[in-house]
């Protein structure tokens, strides 16, 4: 008697890439099924009773080119990305029942909409959750720290010397073509979240499109092509142009880019064709965001 077909929803909150993501290379490693899903809840479109969006049409713009990425990236592995333009609360089940899905993968998540989006998964589903969105492992953090300490000098002493930051994970390999559902799921339009379409100023410093590949690409240009980076100590205050800084804290904040990998490629320009004050300044930049 053959056991039952395990199939699982890769959820995608903070975390668009496919690289370095623990959620999807699990999934893929232990399912036999598995698919994408985001959701893009209209709510963050609308005025909130304090006037203003929780997202405006910058950031939007952002993270639909970051979707429309995630996308194609997922489906060179034989996945398909559900997207879901509606209220979580009343559309993921529906998801969920169709495809006959018993597991869902996702990063951890702790603020207040996240776990109130998490409410909607029913309680008869697995549920796999990893802190990904960090330098160093919390857990390991914690086999230093009873209680985080107050100062950031303290903890990145103590988290330099004692604790590695583990390698990045790599691409999975792809799932059989047949892992592919027979549907297409569109991507909402700026005109959808209400905004017209614009088109990014010619003197801004950020004409950068969102996404994993983008996000690499800017890496690759900031580091090994231009090496900024050995200036980054001197020039990131600048406010000048488009390399005074990384920038990479765009593609950081919706999980395009994982801090492990940029801080692999870090030392990957540290190895291979300069350590400075400059470059051990940049780490210290994103360091910052794990305390």
């Amino acid at each position: 008697m053959s056991s039952k077909k395990s199939n699982s929803i890769v959820w995608f909150r903070n975390n668009l890439r496919v690289e370095d993501n623990r959620a999807l290379s699990d999934a893929i490693e232990k399912s036999d099924k598995v698919i994408g899903y985001i959701n893009i809840d209209p709510k963050n479109f609308k005025n909130t009773q304090y006037g203003f969006k929780k997202t405006e049409k910058f950031r939007s713009k952002f993270l639909l080119e970051s979707i429309t990425d995630l996308k194609q990236n997922l489906k060179s592995l034989n996945i398909t990305l559900i997207i879901d333009f509606c209220d979580i609360n009343k559309s993921f089940i529906s998801f969920i029942n169709k495809y006959d899905v018993d597991s869902i993968y996702m990063q951890r998540e702790w603020t207040r909409d996240e776990l109130i989006e998490e409410d909607s998964i029913p309680k008869d589903i697995k549920k796999f959750k990893y802190f990904d969105q960090f330098l160093y492992s919390p857990k390991d953090v914690k086999n230093i720290y009873e209680n985080i300490p107050r100062g950031f000098s303290n903890f990145r002493k103590k988290c330099e010397k004692y604790l590695e930051v583990e390698p990045p994970i790599s691409i999975p390999k792809p799932m059989n073509h047949d892992n592919l559902l027979n549907a297409d799921y569109g991507i909402p339009t700026l005109n959808d979240l209400g905004f017209k379409d614009f088109e990014i100023h010619e003197n801004s410093v950020f004409k950068f499109h969102g996404g994993e590949s983008t996000g690499k690409f800017r890496i690759d240009e900031y580091f090994f092509k231009s090496k900024n980076v050995s200036r980054y100590k001197h020039t990131r205050n600048g406010l000048l142009g488009k390399d005074y800084s990384s920038k990479f804290s765009s593609w950081l904040a919706n999980g395009s880019l994982s801090a492990r990998y940029i801080f692999n490629k870090l030392k990957e320009y540290e190895n291979k064709i300069e350590k400075n004050e400059s470059t051990y300044w940049l780490f210290l930049s994103f360091f910052g965001e794990t305390f």
